[in-house]
C-alpha cells in the first residue's frame, strides 16, 4: 500500500469517526458551540479528505463504474 493511500485513508477513517462521535453527543444532549463547532469544522475537513481519497484511488474508483456493476450502483 503506498504511504499516501495508507495516510489519507487513515486520516478520513479518524475524522469521519471524530465528526460520528460530536453528531451523536449534539444528539443526546451535548449542544454546546464547542461540540457545534468541532462538529462543522470536522465535517468540512472530511469532505475535504473524501474528495482526496477519491483524487487518490480515482483509477479503482472509474472500475466500479465499467460494465453491469456500475448500471446497478448508479
Amino acid at each position: 500500500m503506498k504511504p499516501l493511500r495508507f495516510v489519507g485513508t487513515g486520516l478520513l477513517i479518524a475524522v469521519f469517526g471524530f465528526v460520528a462521535f460530536s453528531g451523536a453527543g449534539m444528539f443526546f444532549g451535548l449542544k454546546s458551540v464547542v461540540m457545534k463547532n468541532f462538529h462543522e469544522y470536522f465535517g468540512m475537513a472530511m469532505i475535504a479528505l473524501a474528495l482526496v481519497h477519491i483524487f487518490i484511488n480515482f483509477k479503482p474508483f472509474k472500475l466500479y463504474f465499467k460494465g453491469w456493476q456500475g448500471l446497478v450502483i448508479c
